[in-house]
């Protein structure tokens, strides 16, 4: 929510997002019960506790896709390549991608920086993470690109 709610940005559009698989509302009301076909466009971030049951709905229905179609599925880039035979991934993937207005974008990246443990220094970028561009955050790696 650090970036979303941010009055500096003026487009947020959510290319690949994990989230909309469990937050997200499918344009057509038919549609909802399809986890990949709801999107994140009306979400309003609240970022509320989802029950169990809601948790194991979508992942069931990945699942059941996912064995079914296997890297043809539009679940895959979600999850890693055990994920049919295990149920369980141990890494999922979201990218957001957001146009902020000019000459705001401190206001817009210090706070992410700060939250991440990132900053500038000699010869070093608040972008840079560790050899493979992440940088840890809790039990997540975040990547961030400009």
């Amino acid at each position: 929510t650090i970036v979303v709610n941010n009055t500096n940005i003026e487009e947020l559009s959510q290319t690949v997002s994990v989230l909309a698989l469990f937050y997200g509302t499918a344009s057509n009301p038919a549609l909802q019960s399809i986890p990949a076909a709801r999107s994140l466009s009306s979400y309003d971030w609240s970022c509320e506790e989802l029950t169990q049951s809601a948790v194991d709905e979508v992942v069931n229905a990945m699942h059941t896709d996912m064995v079914e179609k296997g890297a043809g599925s539009l679940y895959a880039r979600f999850v890693d390549p055990s994920f049919p035979e295990t149920k369980v991934s141990v890494y999922s993937q979201t990218y957001l991608q957001f146009k902020v207005k000019p000459d705001k974008a401190e206001g817009v990246m210090n706070p992410v920086f700060e939250k991440l443990g990132l900053s500038y220094g000699f010869l070093k970028s608040a972008f840079q993470g560790e050899e493979d561009r992440f940088v840890p955050s809790g039990n997540m790696r975040v990547r961030l690109s400009y």
